[in-house]
């Protein structure tokens, strides 16, 4: 019942995204031959049932780690770009899979800038499981609001902060997920 749950809103989630992106870029697909690599790409994603180059499937979604360091925001925004989102983190296989390839610290889809010490997920969730490191959150310096992956669990850190980040995706082959498919 929890993957039916989680897979619902990461559809929700790519839908929202995906409007945002044909609002932001309307029309520049068909006319852009720059972008033909990409249509190209999702074609053949759709026909193997795979995820996109440079993306890691487990279950029924893709992950992406940034080659790069930005800010929480700029993290968040180069997920978007992506067509996904900075990773929400569901259950312990999901916290699992992720410190079988997150090597170094990362940011994740989690923040409590409106209310501090309420955190949430990009998705608008509630946190309801924790990863957090001992004696975390701390808020220290009362400047830490987004969530870090370190050493396979979760620190306070401040947003402006330059790290690397972790995208979370459905691929484009799935309107939800198929635990059935044996992936």
């Amino acid at each position: 019942m929890e993957i039916t749950k989680h897979c619902v809103q990461l559809e929700l989630n790519r839908r929202k995204i995906n409007q945002l992106l044909l609002n932001q870029r309307r029309g520049s697909l068909t006319q852009s031959s720059n972008h033909r690599p990409l249509q190209r790409d999702l074609a053949a994603t759709k026909r193997t049932k795979t995820c996109p180059t440079g993306w890691t499937k487990f279950s029924c979604t893709c992950y992406f780690v940034s080659t790069k360091s930005g800010s929480w925001d700029e993290g968040r925004k180069d997920c978007i770009t992506r067509g996904a989102d900075l990773v929400v983190i569901n259950d312990k296989e999901e916290q699992d899979f992720i410190s079988s390839f997150a090597n170094e610290a990362a940011w994740i889809g989690l923040i409590d800038n409106e209310t501090e010490g309420s955190w949430k997920w990009v998705d608008g969730t509630s946190m309801t499981l924790s990863f957090w490191r001992d004696n975390q959150p701390d808020n220290w310096n009362g400047d830490e609001d987004c969530g870090q992956y370190i050493n396979k669990q979760w620190n306070d850190h401040p947003c402006a902060a330059s790290l690397k980040w972790i995208c979370e995706k459905l691929p484009p082959w799935t309107c939800c997920c198929c635990p059935g498919d044996g992936q």
